[in-house]
C-alpha cells in the first residue's frame, strides 16, 4: 500500500489507543523509509506526525493510570457517578442550582428536598451549575452523607442525605411543556440572559467584515455577522414564546430555543449565498468520497483530541455540553422530547451553520485571505460559537477544519452537511446510550 493508504489506516489505531502505538511507528517508519516521490514524502511526513500525537495520546493516558486520577467525567471513560435523585433546571442563571424534579425514592425525595429548591452549597462548597453539583457528588462517590445548603421560598435550609449510585435510579418522567415554576416574566426572568460571549463573537466578525468590506471585498463575512445576530434572535424569540405560552420557562422551550436560533442562522445565510458572488473553488473530490473521508478524519481526530484533553483537565474544569444534557433530561420526559432534540442536532443545525461557516464566510474569507486562512478562520468563529465546551473547544475546532477541508475539495456544502448531521447524530446515539446505561 502506499503512504497515503497507510496513513488512513493508522488514523483508525486512535480504537486501541497504546496498544496500537508500535503499530504507527512501525509503519511511519516503513513508509518513510520506501517514499518514493512528493506525494509519498508527503504523507510518510503526516505519519510521522500522526505517531508522534498518538506518542503523546498514550504517555498522557499511562501518567493518568499510574497517578489513578480519575478522568473527567464527561470523557468516554466516565463510570457510574453519585448522585442526589435530582434534575436541574437548565436555564436557572444562579446563584445556585434550581431543581427541576425531584425523583420518587431517591435521597434527595426521602430527605424532603423539593421542586423549585434552589441548592446553594455541597459540604459548605459553592455549587453554580450543574457540572459542579455532579462533580462535588462524584468527589464524595455512592453512599456518602452530605450536607445540602438550599433556599426554598428565599429562606435557607440545611438538608442531609446519602447519595445514590446513578445506575440505581432514574428521574421520574416530567412534562415536556409544563413549567416549573409559572410565571409571566418570560423576558426578564431566569431563563434569559444577555449573550456576552456571542456577543463578542460577533463583534469580532462584524470588524472583521467591515475591514473586508472596506478592501472591497468578502461582503460576505458582514453578513454572516447579520446571520449569527439572526440565530440569537430566533433563539430568544422562540424561547420566549414558548415561555409566555407554557406560563413559564420549560425544558420544551429551551428546545424550541434551538429550533429557532438554527432557523434564524440558516434563513439568514441562506439569503446571504443569494446577494453575493463568491469564488468558485476548484472540485478535486466527489461529495461521497469526501463524506468517507471526512467522517473518518473528524470521528478519529476528534478521539484523539477527547482522550487527550479528557486525560490532562482537572475534573473540575468548566465547560459541558449542553445537547449531552438535554438528550439526558429529554430522555425522561413525556411527549416527543428526543425527536425534537434529534432533529435539530442532526438536520436544522448542521444545514443552517454550514450555509453560514462554509458557505457564506469560508468563500468570503477564501476571495479576500485565501484558502487555508479561510478555512482556520471559519473554523475559529465555528468553534467560538460552542464557547460551552470549555476547555473541550478545540474538539469542536478541529471539526470545523475538517467541515472547511470538504468544503474546498468537494466545491459546495452539500458533503460539509452531510458529514456534520452524521457526527452529530453518531455523537446523539453514544450520549443516548450513556444516558441509558448512567453512565
Amino acid at each position: 500500500m502506499s503512504a497515503r493508504s497507510w496513513f488512513h489506516v493508522a488514523l483508525g489505531a486512535v480504537f486501541l489507543p497504546v496498544l496500537s502505538l508500535p503499530f504507527v511507528w512501525g509503519v511511519a517508519i516503513r513508509c518513510w523509509g520506501l517514499r518514493s516521490g512528493e506525494e509519498d514524502t508527503r504523507w510518510a511526513r503526516r505519519l510521522v506526525l500522526l505517531a508522534a500525537a498518538d506518542t503523546l495520546v498514550a504517555a498522557t493516558l499511562i501518567a493518568l493510570a499510574i497517578s489513578g486520577r480519575p478522568v473527567r467525567p464527561d470523557s468516554p471513560a466516565a463510570s457510574p457517578r453519585a448522585v442526589m435523585g435530582v434534575t436541574v433546571d437548565p436555564s436557572f442563571p444562579g446563584p445556585g442550582v434550581r431543581l427541576r424534579a425531584v425523583t420518587p425514592g431517591g435521597p434527595a425525595d426521602g430527605a424532603g428536598i423539593q421542586v423549585g429548591d434552589v441548592v446553594r452549597t455541597i459540604d459548605g462548597q459553592a455549587v453554580d451549575s450543574a457540572d459542579a453539583l455532579r462533580n462535588h457528588l462524584g468527589a464524595l462517590g455512592a453512599g456518602a452523607e452530605v450536607e445540602v445548603g438550599l433556599t426554598r421560598d428565599g429562606a435557607p435550609r440545611t438538608i442531609r442525605l446519602r447519595t445514590a449510585s446513578s445506575t440505581s435510579i432514574r428521574p421520574p418522567p416530567q412534562p415536556l411543556f409544563r413549567p416549573a415554576e409559572r410565571t409571566s416574566r418570560c423576558w426578564t426572568s431566569g431563563g434569559w440572559r444577555f449573550p456576552w460571549r456571542e456577543s463578542a463573537a460577533l463583534g469580532a466578525l462584524g470588524a472583521l467584515g467591515l475591514v473586508a468590506i472596506l478592501r472591497r471585498r468578502g461582503a460576505g463575512v458582514l453578513l454572516t455577522a447579520l446571520a449569527m445576530a439572526a440565530a440569537g434572535i430566533g433563539t430568544v424569540v422562540a424561547w420566549g414564546a414558548t415561555c409566555l405560552a407554557a406560563g413559564g420557562e420549560t425544558l420544551g422551550g429551551a428546545i424550541l430555543g434551538l429550533w429557532g436560533g438554527s432557523t434564524g442562522l440558516g434563513l439568514a445565510a441562506f439569503g446571504g449565498n443569494a446577494l453575493i458572488r463568491k469564488p468558485a473553488l476548484p472540485r478535486t473530490r466527489s461529495v461521497p468520497s469526501t463524506v468517507r473521508v471526512g467522517l473518518w478524519y473528524a470521528f478519529t481526530g476528534a478521539l484523539r483530541l477527547t482522550l487527550f484533553l479528557g486525560a490532562i483537565l482537572p475534573a473540575s474544569a468548566p465547560g459541558s455540553n449542553p445537547i449531552e444534557g438535554l438528550v439526558k433530561t429529554v430522555g425522561s420526559t413525556e411527549g416527543p422530547g428526543l425527536l425534537l432534540v434529534g432533529l435539530a442536532a442532526v438536520v436544522l443545525a448542521p444545514i443552517a451553520e454550514e450555509l453560514a461557516f462554509r458557505g457564506l464566510l469560508l468563500p468570503s474569507l477564501a476571495r479576500w485571505l485565501g484558502t487555508t486562512p479561510a478555512v482556520c478562520i471559519s473554523a475559529a468563529v465555528f468553534g467560538s460559537l460552542h464557547w460551552y465546551y470549555g476547555p473541550m473547544i478545540p474538539v469542536i475546532v478541529f471539526l470545523g477544519l475538517v467541515l472547511g477541508w470538504a468544503r474546498v475539495v468537494s466545491g459546495g456544502v452539500r458533503a460539509p452537511m452531510l458529514i456534520h448531521g452524521a457526527y452529530n447524530c453518531g455523537l446523539l446515539l453514544l450520549l443516548g446510550l450513556r444516558s441509558v446505561t448512567g453512565r
